[in-house]
């Protein structure tokens, strides 16, 4: 009886911490200490407030995107205007100088039925004519510059383009600086050297003509 009493007392200490264990376990309640702690109002607030930023920046860069195509239209308008008031002067300058090329032919063919030596100013006119022809030609690489660099003013993602925009914008500065000068040239030109021509040709037929009533 004593070694069946002991059996039972040791199974009894055995058995009994796993059955508080399981008590404690059935009963629902766990020590708070090891419960995980989330603090779900932080993460909502956090989570609005990215969202805010989201909203905001997509807003603002619409904003943007709509500004630049506004202003970058304007441009293209403001350009396209300069353009066409380029293409109608050069126009404009190639019939003028057609026509004073044409009217120095004439006189020039005149002159010359009457026994004047026109060769200087034949030589003079042709030059004059060069100088024209110049002046054309840059006003065509000048406007031509213009168109290139309209193609590029609204593509504003691309750094390279934006730079070669500016570049043409800055070529084209000194192009019409270039015309300018060019206008300067066939002006100075015609006053110094045409002109000077013009009235030798006349006092060559003046002495012509005295000389001849001369002999008469």
């Amino acid at each position: 009886m004593k070694k069946k009493t002991f059996i039972a007392l040791l199974a009894t200490f055995l058995i009994m911490p796993l059955g508080m264990a399981l008590a404690n376990g059935s009963n629902g309640k766990q020590d708070k200490t090891d419960k995980p702690h989330f603090n779900m109002g932080f993460f909502k607030k956090e989570w609005k407030e990215k969202n805010k930023k989201m909203i905001e920046n997509w807003k603002k860069n619409r904003e943007n995107k709509k500004n630049f195509k506004k202003n970058c239209k304007n441009i293209e308008t403001r350009l396209d205007t300069r353009i066409k008031r380029y293409e109608n002067n050069r126009k404009m300058h190639e019939k003028v100088f057609e026509n004073m090329i044409a009217r120095l032919e004439r006189l020039s063919d005149k002159m010359k039925e009457k026994g004047a030596d026109v060769d200087k100013l034949e030589a003079n006119i042709k030059t004059l004519s060069e100088k024209i022809d110049k002046l054309l030609a840059d006003y065509d690489t000048f406007i031509k510059t213009l168109k290139d660099s309209r193609s590029q003013i609204c593509d504003k993602d691309n750094d390279r383009v934006k730079d070669e925009f500016k570049s043409k914008i800055g070529e084209a500065r000194k192009q019409i600086e270039t015309i300018r000068k060019d206008r300067t040239d066939i002006r100075d030109f015609y006053k110094t050297t045409i002109k000077s021509d013009l009235a030798d040709i006349k006092k060559q037929l003046e002495d012509q003509k005295s000389d001849a009533e001369s002999d008469q």
